[in-house]
Formats: structure tokens, C-alpha cells, sequence
């Protein structure tokens, strides 16, 4: 997979997905299956092009989404950073100087309420019209709906605040994670017989309330359990920075430094603060036991 932004691309023979793509949830993969689909069936080369929207806590950061879209198998991943500049960009001109003239589409995949364009002028409508100039065939997807509630980013990302792992799990396709390159902490879970694996999350990314999580994560090609404690760990630490630490079960072995992703599966308590280490260990045992017994 090759990732340019979109004012550095060049191709042609292309099948375009147009979105937002933050949260990659089963309404996006709707487009993004059509868009392999339509490739692997006219040779053309796959694209998503994703429009980066500033200001909200990330479901995907950047990195983790690319690391997605190169899963799905897609051939360009074009990114669009949502800009002064860009925001004030004709329909048409969008139509013209970046789909035609940068991608030369032949079919183009959206959802049938894709806005685009100065003041959200373009719509569907629009890229069709342009279609029929410009050779190119537009499919609108409706709005996908699980038990009567339309799938999107912003309620994914209500829920994942609010620490529903299981009706997180439903609307994306996939268990809500975090990933990242394991670091060094303090070493405090190995001292009480707990060893972890800690990732710092960005400030970008977006974060399931602080508590404890029974976790799923591949490490070596081999899938493992684990129990994933997120926040300040109150019990052994006063710097109050938000962590993800997590205790691999039945895994020996050093991950400082390898690629990780942590995806949570359900929540087993809030996070709280013990009054010793030892009451610290015995609820670890037990939430280690709750887990090994599902």
C-alpha cells in the first residue's frame, strides 16, 4: 500500500472510496469492500481517501488506521488534512483538480449523505452530475443501521466513553484497541508478581474510561488473553498520566519495544485506589481468576 497526501498524487485507473474513514466501523467497510471488490473485478487500483478533521479524540489514530487500510489490502491510501484551505474549496473545483485530474476514477464510492466542497455545497447529486461530464460512475451507500440505530463515528465514539465494549464491538466489526510501540515504565507490576506491558497513549487517541478490561491481543502469531488496567494507578503512582498497562496470561517473555495492539473486550471493575499493595495483588488475582473462568 502507498500513502501520499492528496495534493502529491498522480494515478489513474483507480475505484475511489470518499470519507471521513475515522473510525473504520462497518458502514465504512460497506464502501471499503465495494472498492475492492470493483478492483479486483476491472483491474483498476483501489484508493480511500480519507478528509482528516481536526479537533476530536481519535477512535483510530492515523497510524492505526493505515495499519488497517494496508490489512484490507488497499493500493493508495490518500489523506486529506482538513484545512483553511481546503474547507474553501469549490464543489466543482474538488471534482475537477483533485478526483479527475489526481485519481482519474472509474467508479467513485460514497455514503449518500457525502458532503464536500465550500460550506458543504457538494453533495451526491453533484458527483453524479460530474460523473456523466467526466466518465466516472458514482455508488451512494445508505446509512447502515444496527437494531434501528444508524452506525457513525460520533456515536461509536459515545460509546467507547462510556465503556460499552460489547456494543462497540457490534457497530465497528472489530473490538475497539489501541496500539503502539511497547515502552518502559517503572517495573512495578513485575515486583508484585504482575508483569506489563505498557503503551503511552497520544493525546489524540481516544480512551475507554479508567478501570480494568479483559483484553485480547496476537503476539508471534499466537492469539493471548490478557487483563488491561487504563489510567493513573492510584495505588503505586502520583504522577496522575494516563496509562494502558496490560498483564499477558501465560506469556513469558520481554515486548519491550515490539509493535502491540490491545483490543478490549469487556470491562471488569473501575479503576480504584487500595490501601496496600497487597490488597492490590489479591484483587489482580481475582480479576486474573474471572477472566481465566469465561
Amino acid at each position: 500500500m502507498k500513502k501520499l497526501a492528496y495534493n502529491d498524487v498522480n494515478i489513474a485507473d483507480t475505484v475511489v472510496a470518499l470519507g471521513k474513514f475515522e473510525g473504520l466501523h462497518k458502514g465504512h467497510m460497506l464502501l471499503i469492500n465495494k472498492v475492492l471488490q470493483l478492483s479486483h473485478e476491472t483491474g483498476k487500483q483501489s484508493v480511500v481517501f480519507s478528509i482528516d478533521m481536526p479537533g476530536t479524540k481519535r477512535i483510530y489514530t492515523i497510524p492505526e488506521r493505515d495499519r488497517l487500510l494496508e490489512e484490507f489490502g488497499i493500493d493508495w491510501n490518500v489523506t486529506c488534512e482538513f484545512t483553511n484551505k481546503f474547507a474553501s474549496m469549490r464543489p466543482e473545483a474538488f471534482i475537477k483538480d483533485v478526483l479527475v485530474e489526481r485519481l482519474q476514477p472509474e467508479y467513485v464510492v460514497v455514503g449518500n449523505d457525502f458532503r464536500f466542497g465550500r460550506n458543504r455545497q457538494g453533495d451526491v447529486a453533484l458527483l453524479q452530475e460530474y460523473g456523466t461530464l467526466y466518465g466516472y460512475e458514482v455508488l451512494a451507500f445508505e446509512k447502515l443501521r444496527e437494531k434501528g440505530t444508524v452506525i457513525s463515528s460520533s456515536h461509536i465514539r459515545e460509546l467507547i466513553e462510556q465503556g460499552q465494549m460489547d456494543t462497540v464491538r457490534e457497530y465497528m466489526g472489530r473490538p475497539y484497541s489501541i496500539s503502539g510501540i511497547v515502552q518502559y515504565g517503572k517495573q512495578l507490576g513485575a515486583t508484585i508478581g504482575f508483569p506489563t506491558a505498557n503503551l503511552i497513549p497520544t493525546e489524540e487517541k481516544l480512551l475507554v474510561p479508567n478501570g480494568v478490561y479483559e483484553t485480547g491481543l496476537m503476539i508471534a502469531n499466537k492469539r493471548y488473553h490478557g487483563i488491561t488496567n487504563v489510567g493513573d494507578n492510584p495505588t503505586v503512582d502520583d504522577d496522575h498520566k494516563i496509562k494502558v498497562e496490560t498483564h499477558v496470561l501465560d506469556y513469558d517473555g520481554n515486548l519491550y519495544g515490539t509493535y502491540l495492539k490491545i483490543e478490549f473486550l469487556r470491562q471488569i471493575r473501575k479503576e480504584i485506589k487500595f490501601d496496600s499493595i497487597e490488597a492490590l495483588k489479591n484483587q489482580i488475582k481475582s480479576d486474573i481468576l474471572e477472566i481465566a473462568h469465561q
